[in-house]
């Protein structure tokens, strides 16, 4: 949203105006000077006083219709000649403290002959000299108290927030009941300096801008450094005409407007207030950790002026907002990095139970991509890589690698849209779109690469955000878009933003990898010095048994035989060591598969010849492997939902349940269920998911009985266009404040050792529910008992 835009020039060098066709860039509006605009706002007066007399030696030239005096009478003379005494001696006490600002506003008066004009005088310092501005004096000014007493009310309900969208809504409430203004938005900053409306409070005909997102460029980069300076902005008429300054000497630099109230902005950005249908408007600028956050931004339908002590209880507002922000995207942050660092720790565990370091990764795959939130990754290591999760091609994965090694010197990198990095990676953006990479070795050739799929976006902008530029003899101007309409684009080849916390995270794990290399690579050192040291000593020995032949003929069978036999035992060492150094440099590790079969071989072959505690411990391995088994394989059947699936079709869904209710036959027998239903109707969907759907809403009734036999009884429902389709039990039921929990992949309710399960059914259930156009939802109250609701949609219906 377009704040100071600017004019751009192809400009005249000293010799005089360029001759040459003006070269259009669209960035030149970047380095505007806007805060030495030489001009200013005409409701107000500004004064450039120098030296302990404070004379007057810059004016705006609009003195005429307030004081009675030309800007050029005044230069020149000491402000003592337009002021009261008592208000001359309220600027020179403002003036010997720190910050003359603070003072703000000063009551004055002109004196008799300069128009007897009561002003609010607000001070501050630029560079050597003191600028006086003077507005109109608000008679009677609002009473401070109320201001105060209003402030601390809207500060306690701030600090009671949770939610920064709720945060900013309340302060664009309160902001607009201060003011007056017909809409007020908070706007909000990204990391590409993009802004979103995310919180907005308006007239009824003022059109609406929530959720709008808008370009950069309508805010260019010195003006959002203006906005950390001076941190309140009010124009108070955007068909106003600038009010030049005049100064007493020709040749004197350009005043620094950067902390003047009054500061005249670019006629571009008056211009995008016009085509916005914008007679006044105010920005509050909201500054969270030294960054420009956001801001506060007021619009109205016809000039506005807001007084000063009215515009610092805004201010005052908006900086009590910054802190409530920061605070929450502190603790935020702090949360997600404590999570991160537990997830680091169980990685570092099972990366200290393991000699091979691909092994340790593969193990702990689940805690890897939870670390940033990616869907895959892959570990390369020796020119071999190992595939975790959704991830390219082994070739893919080569070519990415040669694109990475040169950009990895500081270790880590990441992008959002890997197609920047590597052309070729457009070929795989629904995979990996996204990549976080690590260096896992001085080289960069062993690598750790994180992927995110690609996340197509529809971004609503205020208008088409392109500027327009157009050639005006030698002039090249930027143009503000005259339309603000809905302007739709599609965003592809991107995924989601890597969060700081994230990269640091990744960055944590790369020292703790590195660091569990160099320990491999130490013990093995250890175990080839052992290794030289016992094939020292061998060849000793058989040197002394050489010797000795003679003497110890009777000893000569048995020390060849214990000699053939320490040989052989040192030639086993030497192949194991040999293996284990291949092994570790190539960190190969067999699929989980063949952990599960040699576990289960393990527990069939030696189960009762070992002590009880061996039993025991075999029993863990292979509970832990099948559920690991068991997770993987209900993740994998989550994630295939909706992928390369034939159109939906019209199902009967009786059939559907019994041929449910037949595969279901032993359960509900071993349970002594009964199971009944209504008549159920005709459906549009995959036969397949909506079986699987029965199923596990029907074995989750069976599951979770209680004490009492299981009863389940299935009713269909006409809702408008579709269908409602009820399955409920008179089981333990669910708290009505865990309702929402039971559709989250992995949550439970339960520990394992109450109900067995994965705790994915749920979720796979509401996904094929969310897959067939529908919803789903459980009703459950105090007491036993609980109904799954969803949807489906009538075959009927086009």
């Amino acid at each position: 949203m377009s704040n100071e835009d600017s004019r751009n020039s192809s400009g005249a060098g000293p010799g005089g105006p360029s001759t040459s066709r003006p070269t259009i860039d669209l960035t030149n509006c970047d380095r505007e000077p806007i805060h030495i605009p030489g001009a200013i706002q005409p409701h107000g007066l500004l004064l450039a006083l120098a030296g302990r007399g404070l004379t007057i030696v810059q004016v705006s030239v609009n003195t005429l219709g307030h004081l009675g005096r030309s800007a050029r009478e005044l230069l020149g003379r000491g402000l003592h000649e337009l002021l009261e005494p008592e208000g001359l001696a309220a600027v020179q006490e403002a003036l010997a403290a720190d910050d003359p600002r603070l003072a703000s506003p000063l009551r004055l008066r002109t004196r008799e002959d300069h128009g007897a004009w009561s002003v609010d005088g607000i001070l501050h310092r630029s560079g050597d000299l003191v600028v006086l501005e003077l507005e109109p004096a608000h008679d009677p000014p609002p009473p401070r108290g109320d201001l105060y007493t209003r402030v601390r009310g809207v500060f306690g309900r701030l600090q009671r927030g949770e939610r920064v969208a709720d945060l900013c809504q309340l302060a664009v409430g309160e902001l607009a009941a201060l003011t007056g203004f017909d809409r007020v938005m908070a706007y909000r900053f990204d990391r590409d300096d993009h802004g979103h409306v995310i919180a907005e409070t308006r007239q009824p005909e003022m059109e609406p801008f929530l959720d709008l997102h808008y370009p950069a460029s309508d805010i260019p980069v010195q003006a959002r450094r203006l906005y950390t300076i001076n941190r309140l902005r009010l124009i108070v008429d955007a068909g106003y005409g600038p009010t030049p300054l005049l100064a007493l000497d020709p040749a004197a630099a350009p005043l620094d407007l950067s902390l003047a109230v009054l500061r005249s902005v670019s006629p571009v950005h008056v211009q995008y207030l016009r085509n916005m249908g914008v007679h006044a408007s105010m920005s509050v600028s909201l500054v969270v950790d030294g960054r420009l956050w956001g801001m506060l931004l007021c619009h109205h339908n016809a000039p506005r002026f807001v007084p000063y002590e009215v515009r610092a209880a805004c201010e005052f507002l908006g900086q009590a907002l910054s802190w409530q922000v920061a605070a929450r995207e502190r603790a935020e942050a702090f949360e997600q990095r404590a999570s991160a660092q537990a997830t680091l720790a169980r990685i570092v565990e099972r990366l200290a139970g393991t000699d091979r370091l691909v092994a340790g990764l593969q193990d702990a795959t689940d805690e890897l991509l939870g670390l940033v939130d990616a869907a895959g990754a892959a570990v390369r290591t020796g020119g071999v890589w190992t595939r975790l999760g959704q991830a390219p091609s082994e070739a893919e994965l080569e070519g990415l690698a040669r694109e990475l090694a040169p950009r990895l010197r500081h270790g880590v990198l990441s992008t959002e849209s890997l197609a920047g990095v590597s052309r070729a990676a457009s070929a795989y953006a629904d995979v990996a779109s996204g990549a976080l990479a690590v260096s896992l070795g001085p080289d960069h050739g062993d690598l750790l690469v994180w992927f995110r799929p690609e996340r197509v976006q529809t971004v609503n902008w205020a208008g088409d955000p392109r500027k327009l530029a157009t050639v005006v003899g030698d002039e090249t101007r930027l143009s503000p878009r005259g339309s603000f309409a809905l302007w739709s684009e599609i965003v592809r080849g991107r995924s989601l933003a890597w969060q700081p916390w994230q990269l640091e995270a990744a960055a944590d794990l790369q020292r703790a990898v590195v660091g569990h290399v160099l320990r491999r690579n130490a013990e093995l050192l250890d175990l080839n010095a052992q290794l030289s040291r016992l094939t020292a000593e061998l060849s000793a020995a058989r040197d002394q048994l050489e010797a000795r032949v003679h003497e110890r003929t009777a000893s000569l069978s048995e020390a060849r035989d214990d000699l053939a036999r320490h040989a052989r035992d040192l030639t086993r060492s030497n192949q194991d060591l040999e293996q284990f150094a291949y092994v570790a440099s190539h960190d190969l590790q067999e699929p989980l598969r063949m952990v599960v079969s040699y576990v289960q071989l393990l527990a069939r072959r030696y189960r009762g010849q070992l002590d009880a505690d061996a039993d025991t411990f075999i029993d863990f391995a292979v509970d832990g492997v099948t559920r690991m088994q068991s997770l993987i394989s209900d993740l994998l059947a989550y994630s295939r939902l909706g992928r390369e699936e034939p159109p939906a079709t019209p199902v009967d869904l009786e059939a559907v349940l019994e041929r449910t209710l037949a595969d279901l036959s032993t359960a509900i027998a071993e349970s002594g269920a009964v199971v009944t239903h209504d008549p159920l109707p005709r459906v549009v969907g995959h036969a397949s998911q909506l079986g699987q759907l029965l199923q596990n809403l029907i074995g989750n009734a069976l599951k979770f009985h209680g004490s009492a036999l299981p009863r389940v009884h299935i009713t269909a429902t006409r809702d408008e266009e579709k269908w409602a389709i009820a399955v409920s039990d008179e089981g333990i039921g669910i708290p009505a404040e865990r309702a929402e929990d039971v559709f989250v992949v992995f949550r439970r309710l339960h520990s394992r050792s109450e109900y067995p399960g994965s705790g994915v059914g749920l979720a796979i259930s509401k996904k094929i529910v969310e897959n067939h156009g529908g919803t789903i939802r459980v009703q459950s109250g105090p007491g036993p008992g609980a109904t799954f609701v969803f949807t489906l949609l009538d075959p009927k219906e086009p």
